[in-house]
């Protein structure tokens, strides 16, 4: 049986985020979650509105991440430098989903959004390029490595990187085309 030790808001407060999350997840501690959401909360609500076309999704979806994380919490690489593991699931997990859930303007006619994707592919660097069009063609990440000689786990790093340049780049410009 572990025992816990009441503790006051500022003695959470000071705690490390590696101490935090031990409480959280060996000693279940709820309140202890409640304080890395303090923390980071608006640092990930930032990171949302990037990807949303409004405060209430960019909040709704920084919500989500956070439920989504408390359950990878038991994750050891989450304990050491949260800050960096928790921009990393928030890019890799979180805006996956934001990613598919973008809502594209109903006036925005196909040949202006092709015009933005083109525009967008065309500002990447070439292996992000390559790696996009093999993917956008539904090859697989072996395939892709065949023909570009790249490991596979680069190219999902390229991958990743592209798809999300291209999402910023739809979404910072495809307003001024309507």
């Amino acid at each position: 049986m572990k025992v816990t030790v009441n503790i006051t808001p500022s003695e959470y407060r000071r705690l490390s985020d590696e101490e935090l999350i031990r409480r959280y997840t060996d000693l279940h501690e709820p309140d202890a979650i409640n304080y890395l959401f303090e923390r980071y909360g608006h640092l990930v609500l930032g990171t949302c509105l990037k990807y949303t076309d409004n405060a209430n999704k960019a909040k709704r979806l920084a919500e989500d991440v956070f439920v989504k994380m408390i359950n990878d919490l038991k994750d050891p690489e989450s304990h050491y430098h949260f800050k960096s593991w928790l921009f990393h699931y928030l890019e890799s997990y979180g805006l996956a989903d934001a990613s598919s859930k973008l809502v594209i303007p109903e006036p925005f006619a196909h040949s202006q959004k092709k015009k933005v994707m083109e525009d967008a592919m065309a500002e990447l660097p070439a292996d992000q390029k390559i790696c996009v069009e093999l993917y956008e063609k539904n090859n697989s990440y072996d395939a892709i490595a065949s023909v570009t000689g790249y490991p596979v786990q680069r190219i999902k790093n390229l991958l990743n990187v592209g798809m999300h340049r291209i999402r910023t780049y739809f979404l910072t410009h495809s307003y001024r085309h309507q």
